[in-house]
């Protein structure tokens, strides 16, 4: 998992995580979170912070069932719908190149470690958008998102191959 966090911070322009409490922590310093705490399994330090934490916009990341993650937690904790990771399995689009639909356009870029994939409309408006990282070996798709108004097309797909074509291993 920290190496997942890493290549997300990379992809996201974060610090790298450090080591607390027995997980790991993530100051993103962003209105919505100011700092994401994230554990593999639960632990005292888990516990300790949810009972010392007391500011808003501080995140605890547990890979569980929410009613075990709030049954560590005090009361006044405010759980959030459950996220996913997004994976891509080996072999994913058969060697397909990555064209999106007609009527769109496809832009990538790299930068270093990180590639941006936008897929636009004829107007130039974006339809679809996402992101990948790329560290020690790990590769991870970040912030893949086709607005509602352009879904069931392709576009997905098509994002998740151009950033495909990014990897190194």
């Amino acid at each position: 998992i920290v190496a997942w966090l890493t290549a997300r911070s990379l992809s996201r322009d974060l610090p790298a995580p450090v080591p607390d409490r027995g997980g790991w922590r993530v100051d993103t310093g962003h209105p919505a979170e100011r700092c994401r705490h994230i554990f593999t399994a639960p632990c005292p330090g888990l516990t300790e912070l949810g009972a010392t934490i007391d500011e808003p916009h501080v995140m605890l990341k547990l890979p569980a069932i929410l009613t075990e993650l709030a049954a560590l937690l005090p009361a006044r904790w405010q759980m959030e719908p459950l996220a996913h990771v997004m994976v891509c399995p080996d072999g994913f689009g058969g060697g397909l190149q990555p064209e999106p639909p007609r009527g769109y356009r496809m832009s990538l870029e790299r930068d270093g470690d990180r590639a941006h994939a936008r897929i636009t409309t004829a107007e130039g408006d974006v339809a679809a958008s996402g992101r990948a990282a790329e560290l020690d070996g790990v590769f991870i798709y970040d912030q893949i998102v086709t607005e509602a108004v352009h879904r069931r097309r392709g576009l997905g797909r098509a994002l998740m191959l151009a950033l495909q074509t990014s990897r190194r291993s």
